[in-house]
């Protein structure tokens, strides 16, 4: 039974594979020339400005360790491309770190990097950080909801996006 298993898993594996693979955008994250996710970071953006049709790509791309060129000061170091697309998510959705992993992480550090980061950092979490996240989509609604102006960033503005969608509880 255990070949079996092994075997039905990664026909699973690979099929998350080949989802996050079926988006161009997601897939240019790996030589996206940006080295912070700041406004030039364009490709960034445009899978931001795409917005909920790129949910389930990004969550299947969680997984990537493929490195980029974008520097974090909280990892001190270059984010993977699974990192790049947590983000993404966080920009287009709201994704309750506590709602989805359970773990309590309310810790700032003094250089203003929460400690839930040493958690996303660990390439140990990613399959199971990936498994919550989709989890936790595919059994929440979600509501669009405009910016307001104050909530506004630059970059939103340079790349027409208006709002994010909002965890409804």
């Amino acid at each position: 039974m255990t070949g079996a298993n092994d075997r039905a898993k990664f026909a699973i594996d690979s099929a998350d594979k080949d989802l996050a693979a079926q988006d161009s955008l997601i897939t240019l994250l790996r030589t996206m020339n940006s080295y912070s996710l700041d406004c030039s970071a364009d490709v960034y953006w445009k899978i931001i400005k795409r917005g909920k049709p790129l949910i389930p790509f990004l969550i299947e791309s969680l997984t990537d360790t493929t490195m980029t060129s974008v520097y974090n000061n909280c990892k001190r170091g270059k984010l993977n491309v699974g990192e790049v697309c947590h983000f993404a998510l966080e920009e287009i959705a709201e994704f309750p770190a506590f709602v989805v992993t359970h773990i309590k992480f309310d810790l700032f550090e003094e250089d203003g990097c929460w400690n839930f980061y040493e958690y996303l950092f660990d390439n140990r979490n990613k399959k199971a950080y990936r498994d919550l996240v989709r989890d936790f989509y595919s059994k929440n609604k979600f509501v669009y909801s405009k910016f307001h102006k104050k909530e506004l960033k630059a970059c939103h503005k340079q790349y027409g996006i208006e709002g994010k969608y909002r965890w409804k509880e």
